[in-house]
């Protein structure tokens, strides 16, 4: 079923602070600026070179969005901001054949008309850690 891991997703207070902080630590460069995603929080793509390794997502202030629901939920006192790992890409061999095999086992997928290559297992489904499933395109 899952091919490899394309990157891992991890949710933090301060974008920017964790930018810098990812850079001096282990090196890794943007790939590009920070933008608002189609979610509603903003993100970047963490590189070491040139592989895309760690995506940074931060909600706006006071979002209700998912990110930020999910890091108000998971905060405590020794992580008060409830960062930390969101989600876990992964490519699969076969999208269908994945989503059947998940919702078979009791899996809640969330999907986009817009991608059928892509999907998310919902958090509740992969005890809190959201899975991007993505099956490449041969072309």
């Amino acid at each position: 079923m899952f091919k490899s891991i394309r990157y891992f997703a991890i949710a933090v207070k301060d974008l920017e602070e964790s930018i810098e902080r990812f850079g001096k630590l282990y090196g890794l460069q943007p790939m590009k600026e920070p933008s608002m995603g189609q979610w509603g929080f903003r993100s970047v793509m963490l590189a070491s070179e040139g592989e895309r390794m760690i995506e940074l997502m931060s909600p706006p202030e006071d979002s209700d969005s998912a990110l930020g629901r999910f890091m108000k939920e998971r905060a405590i006192p020794s992580n008060p901001n409830g960062e930390g790992l969101y989600l876990i890409a992964v490519t699969v061999d076969d999208i269908e054949a994945t989503i059947k095999q998940i919702e078979s086992a009791g899996g809640r997928l969330i999907r986009n008309k817009d991608n059928p290559n892509t999907c998310w297992v919902h958090p509740t489904t992969s005890n809190f850690t959201f899975f991007e499933l993505t099956q490449e395109s041969s072309d």
